[in-house]
């Protein structure tokens, strides 16, 4: 017996007897049939489940992993969907090499795309969502994002944990004009990092020191205090930039900060791509324009007219390829690049092509190759990534055409890319294989997207990766189509809070504005959609940042 104080009661303790717990013999029941009904069961299991059942013993896991269990999967997938490998019927052949388990992941992810079935629908920005989002680029496994507090954020994929924060850049009020980021976009070669500003000031940012640190270059397009930069392209030596008020296209060699030339266009250049020394401008009007990097004579444009682009009336996609049988191969050598005060004019002897952006521009008969493309959705004609590479510069002509901006950090930037970009080409392949540009881009595929009603309606953005393309439209809905017109299906964008509730990537009432027709990426200038080997990254107008995963695997 306890007692407290003299004025409480005495409080009496009891122990109480612990019930023993009946222990029963677990039996395996599996074990107990044949082999032929124990595959039998587990074949009608899901594959998260056939993933988890096999720590739960020896036996178990050995039926998970039979072959039996994996060719009845794939073999039932495939009757059911036809037209997985309709997109690219040589993933077909391809796949006849892996195991049956393999094979059926790979079968399922590819249902996954063909449907628009997303496995797994992630918020990337949980901490950080106050800002509307403006721009996404996605380059291999970095992610960069502009928003409207005029800020760049970086994000990092790894397969285990997939979209990791690593790093937010801060360019002042964006009240002030001069202060207002307009492009974004990324090196990962070469671990650079370069952002846009109004009145054509452009910062190259070596990202793996970080924002604390000083930008490695600076360019300053000179009087453009109006200058409002569109499109930007840039490569390991390369940086165009094209914009309106005035309607210009300037090409600098970035690294030395030599401005190599100036385009004047007669139209609103819409998308500014760089390859094989080529600059490619794409104007809203569907006209082509090729020229030079290095000549400034109008009569060296070549010049191509493709779709006009029609916001919020066509209905369709436009796919345009430039014929293999034309295309130019090029022998790979060493780089022997001198890098040399900023005040000289860059020279070479040897032709050096960009590790990032190797796959551009290639016949499709190469394996690792994306088609060769301008899509056309409404308001924008895509064109794949560019690859770029340097010839022999006449010493004559340079000095008359190229020109010395403003810039500095001339020698750090060259000593800080010259590994990054030396280590890329290392990796480069021995032949590279460029179109002629002299020929017009043959229209091969028309989608006709009108079947999606309204998820193909007043779309915004449009993304491409490998043999698919992706859209948005303003009320957040993306549809999903093979570059090939054999699918296309409308992806579901639902986020499972609770059993009984579901939250919407954005509410259309709710974070719309007036202005969204003129701004905010909503003028197609701006892309907040990408797609990648991960799946689509999507940049609500509420600031959240969405991963939508298709992949396959365990959770």
């Amino acid at each position: 017996m306890l007692s407290g104080n003299n004025n409480s009661q005495p409080i009496e303790c009891m122990l109480v007897p612990e019930k023993k717990k009946e222990e029963y013999a677990q039996t395996d029941i599996i074990s107990a049939f044949p082999k032929e009904i124990r595959l039998r069961i587990f074949s009608f299991l899901s594959f998260q489940d056939l993933i988890k059942i096999q720590l739960t013993c020896q036996l178990w896991c050995r039926l998970a992993q039979d072959i039996s269990v994996w060719k009845s999967r794939f073999q039932d997938l495939n009757s059911r969907f036809k037209d997985i490998y309709a997109h690219n019927a040589a993933k077909l052949s391809e796949s006849s090499s892996l195991s049956w388990q393999k094979r059926y992941c790979q079968a399922i992810t590819l249902t996954n795309w063909r449907m628009g079935s997303v496995q797994r629908l992630t918020k990337i920005n949980v901490n950080d969502s106050d800002s509307r989002i403006l721009s996404v680029k996605l380059r291999g496994d970095l992610l960069v994002t502009l928003t409207e507090d005029n800020s760049v954020r970086l994000y990092h994929y790894n397969l285990d944990t997939g979209f990791s924060f690593k790093s937010k850049y801060s360019f002042g009020n964006p009240s002030l004009v001069n202060n207002v980021v307009e492009c974004i976009d990324i090196l990962p070669d070469a671990h650079v990092l370069v952002i846009a500003q109004r009145g054509l000031k452009c910062m190259f940012y070596d990202i793996n020191k970080g924002p604390k640190h000083d930008p490695i270059q600076i360019l300053k397009g000179g009087g453009h205090s109006w200058f409002i930069p569109d499109s930007i392209a840039f490569d390991g030596d390369y940086f165009a930039v094209a914009g309106r008020k005035p309607s210009v296209v300037f090409v600098w060699n970035w690294r030395k900060g030599i401005k190599l030339s100036s385009t004047a266009i007669d139209n609103q250049p819409h998308h500014v791509f760089l390859s094989d020394n080529k600059l490619i401008i794409f104007s809203s009007d569907g006209l082509l324009q090729v020229s030079d990097i290095f000549g400034s004579s109008k009569q060296s444009i070549i010049t191509h007219h493709m779709c006009p682009c029609t916001p919020h009336l066509s209905k369709r996609i436009y796919h345009y390829q430039w014929d293999s049988s034309n295309y130019k191969q090029y022998s790979q050598t060493e780089d022997d690049y001198s890098y040399s005060s900023s005040t000289l004019i860059p020279t070479t002897s040897r032709k050096r092509i960009s590790s990032t952006f190797i796959n551009f521009l290639r016949p499709s008969h190469n394996k690792n190759n994306t088609n060769n493309t301008f899509n056309n959705n409404k308001t924008q004609k895509h064109v794949s990534k560019s690859a770029t590479s340097r010839k022999v510069i006449d010493i004559n002509k340079s000095t008359k055409t190229t020109k010395k901006c403003s810039s500095h950090n001339d020698s750090r930037c060259m000593q800080q890319t010259k590994t990054g970009l030396s280590s890329g080409d290392s990796k480069e392949e021995e032949q590279n294989i460029f179109p002629n540009f002299q020929e017009k881009p043959k229209l091969t595929r028309s989608i006709h997207t009108a079947p999606l009603c309204h998820a193909a309606t007043e779309v915004v953005s449009v993304a491409i990766y490998q043999d698919r393309i992706a859209t948005v439209n303003r009320r957040g809905n993306i549809a999903l189509y093979a570059l090939n017109g054999t699918t296309a299906a409308k992806v579901n964008c639902a986020l499972v809070t609770s059993d009984c509730y579901q939250e919407w990537i954005q509410n259309e009432e709710q974070y719309s504005r007036e202005d969204d027709d003129l701004s905010d990426g909503y003028d197609f200038i701006r892309s907040r959609l990408a797609m990648g080997k991960m799946g689509l990254i999507y940049g609500g107008r509420n600031g959240s940042l969405w991963w939508l995963d298709f992949g396959c695997r365990a959770i």
